[in-house]
């Protein structure tokens, strides 16, 4: 757990920062949602940035695709898990439209804890309940190629995980936490 009192995974914490505290999930579901209200866009990029045509249609494809896949909502929501967790992942469903094309047909959240960086930078799926880590990494399995899209808050080079806002007002919820416990605890006893 980092450093964090108690037993579990610092997501799971945070996980229950968030569904204790109104406020806090107040604040970061303002943020979540301010940002899944601003416009989308897919741009071009590269040399068909200019030339327009293929790419501009590739983009207009890209878009519908997105916008037609059950739960692209829902995904970005879950992405945006990051700003208070420090990292998100969802696995992408994908199957194939009636053109044959290989489209996302679905998305699934998945914990932030089942993955974790080996020795070498590469991202490893943990099956057996491990908590994330160098060492759990080197029991994980690689991840397939575009299967999983991860968003971070707050990474660098010494936190690959992220530094998310919860993080930052731990012992704040920490103290409100335990001091609303021993208040109830007074009331009780001579109220």
């Amino acid at each position: 757990s980092e450093g964090y009192g108690g037993s579990g995974s610092r997501y799971a914490l945070f996980d229950e920062m968030e569904d204790k505290d109104p406020h806090l999930f107040s604040a970061l579901q303002t943020r979540k949602l301010g940002v899944l209200a601003r416009k989308r866009t897919v741009e071009i990029a590269g040399e068909t940035a200019n030339g327009g045509g293929r790419g501009a249609d590739a983009a207009q494809w890209i878009e519908r695709a997105l916008a037609s896949a059950p739960g692209w909502q829902a995904a970005l929501l879950h992405l945006l898990d990051a700003l208070g967790k420090g990292m998100a992942v969802v696995e992408v469903m994908w199957g194939f439209d009636a053109d044959g094309r290989i489209v996302p047909k679905g998305f699934r959240p998945r914990a932030a804890g089942r993955f974790a960086r080996d020795a070498n930078g590469e991202w490893r799926l943990l099956r057996d309940g491990a908590c994330a880590g160098v060492a759990a990494a080197g029991r994980g399995e690689p991840l397939p190629p575009r299967k999983f899209l991860f968003a971070f808050f707050g990474e660098n080079d010494e936190r690959p995980y992220g530094k998310g806002l919860c993080e930052k007002v731990y012992w704040l919820w920490w103290f409100k936490k335990h001091n609303l416990k021993f208040w109830l605890l007074y009331n009780e006893k001579f109220g």
